[in-house]
């Protein structure tokens, strides 16, 4: 490696790899990067985000809705399965291409 004049910047991201703020999240941040590499050097580190399960969930588990309306509240819940939620809009908006 060459030696650089570019500053160093360290990321460090807590993630939970079935979220999908975190796959936007982590998505928004790789189109940064390639938008700044010329300029900065970047070094991310994961770690996991350790989830706070709601209490008496049976072995078998439970529908997803159910958990988040149990854990967020129904609004959430429903806001999550729409077609039009913000996160499937968000999530359209990083998939269509860079965000100005």
């Amino acid at each position: 490696d060459k030696p650089t004049n570019k500053m160093a910047i360290a990321v460090e991201i807590i993630s939970d790899v079935v979220c999908p703020w975190c796959w936007i999240g982590k998505k928004r941040l790789d189109l940064a990067i390639e938008r700044l590499k010329d300029e900065f050097t970047f070094t991310v580190t994961w770690k996991p985000f350790l989830l706070q399960l709601i209490h008496n969930v049976p072995d078998r588990g439970i529908p997803l809705k159910d958990y988040l309306w149990q854990k967020y509240g129904k609004d959430y819940a429903e806001d999550t399965f729409s077609a039009n939620s913000t996160v499937n809009r968000s999530a359209a908006e990083v998939v269509s291409g860079p965000i100005d």
